[in-house]
């Protein structure tokens, strides 16, 4: 909320970019305080739901914000929307405060650690206290310790998969509105391509988080199979069509990989990421992750800019088609004995 009181009163580019940077920051921290939220409130056989109504939600509210905001660039000043969107930061903010009074961690559950490798190294590992902090260099030299053992090493190649994934949906979606507008869309087709796309994922995820346990894997696998042929299909569309039908084509592949495959894979991995926290370790751990995801989703940001610039819109799709090919991989190695592994 101050971030953008700051934004709106700042006089100089530099002063709207500090508090960019700042909000950014700390809304980079709402992902793993939601996620410990999720674990500590509700049961773990109900994570994949939760996590799925929460992320519905989520998508809601961002279709909310961007038919109010395209209404509001027709009809009012743009600065002025800072104060709208500190008005609705603070009140949900608060919201979140008093709904949060009286609500209690769930008591911890039995599990037969013993039947899954994972869970049976990471129970040795855990402590009793739970906490959430800034990851330290540490949590980072720890990951590469568990990457390198035989018996530790499917959470980091799952959080590297995350990764790579994140790489890849940068380079996509930097490049995405650009490209279309550069084949004469117009601004209303490109914003109707986006809706319809965060349309489908807002019902996605919904669905998604009905997910039994035991198929949260191969739904993941599924998702990433999914998003490939979405960026695929974009890189086709991209090298052959203009205007409507490249609006078409587009909108339904766009609705396909970042709608219909991002919310299955999502839903699925970060389920998946739930079971792999060591107790005492959750907040450093979601750290990295988020670091990671972050990390990932910035360079390829800065890929993609690259890559349109020099080669073209449709091999800047194509090659995030291949780096979530990689993606792929390292999480189908992380899960290879999966189906022959005793289930919990």
């Amino acid at each position: 909320s101050a971030s953008f009181l700051v934004m709106f009163s700042s006089a100089t580019v530099s002063g709207v970019a500090l508090a960019y940077i700042i909000l950014s920051f700390f809304q980079s921290s709402v992902g793993p305080v939601s996620n410990i939220m999720i674990m500590n409130i509700s049961p773990r056989s109900e994570w994949p739901t939760a996590f799925g109504k929460y992320n519905s939600l989520s998508s809601v509210g961002v279709i909310a914000g961007y038919v109010f905001s395209s209404f509001w660039a027709a009809f009012a000043r743009l600065d002025l929307l800072l104060l709208v969107f500190s008005a609705v930061s603070f009140g949900a903010s608060l919201y979140w405060t008093l709904s949060l009074k009286g609500v209690h961690p769930m008591p911890i559950e039995r599990v037969a650690y013993t039947l899954n490798r994972q869970s049976f190294v990471n129970r040795f590992l855990s402590t009793l206290s739970v906490f959430l902090r800034i990851p330290r260099l540490n949590d980072f030299r720890r990951f590469r310790k568990l990457l390198a053992s035989p018996m530790t090493r499917q959470a980091p190649l799952l959080y590297l998969s995350l990764f790579i994934f994140n790489i890849a949906s940068g380079v996509y979606n930097t490049a995405l509105n650009p490209s279309l507008v550069s084949r004469s869309l117009t601004k209303s087709e490109v914003f109707a391509v986006n809706m319809v796309a965060m349309a489908v994922q807002a019902y996605s995820m919904q669905r998604s988080g009905r997910i039994p346990p035991g198929r949260l894997v191969s739904s993941a696998k599924t998702g990433l199979t999914l998003r490939i042929a979405g960026y695929t299909v974009t890189a086709v569309a991209m090298a052959l069509l203009t205007k409507l039908p490249l609006a078409v084509a587009v909108g339904l592949a766009f609705s396909l990989a970042g709608g219909y495959a991002y919310s299955l894979f999502y839903v699925s991995s970060t389920s998946l990421v739930f079971d792999t926290l060591q107790g005492g370790r959750q907040g450093g751990m979601l750290g990295v992750i988020s670091a990671l995801s972050g990390g990932g989703a910035f360079i390829g940001s800065i890929v993609s800019g690259y890559l349109a610039f020099y080669t073209g819109y449709p091999v800047t799709d194509a090659v995030a088609a291949f780096i979530l090919l990689f993606a792929l991989y390292t999480f189908a190695f992380a899960y290879l004995e999966h189906e022959s592994s005793p289930r919990t």
